[in-house]
């Protein structure tokens, strides 16, 4: 009973883990595509401040 228990604590540590390491990597990307739509809005902005 002891190594069923130890062996379900083990996996519930395996699967916390590979999700917390998805969800990392699903808001780098987030923020990577909003840092991109950023700079393609406002690539133009200083240019025209400028003029």
């Amino acid at each position: 009973m002891l190594d069923e228990d130890q062996s379900i604590r083990l996996d519930q540590a395996s699967f916390i883990t590979q999700l917390r390491f998805a969800l990392m990597r699903a808001l780098a990307s987030s923020i990577s595509f909003r840092m991109s739509a950023v700079r393609a809005t406002f690539g133009g902005f200083p240019a025209l401040i400028m003029a």
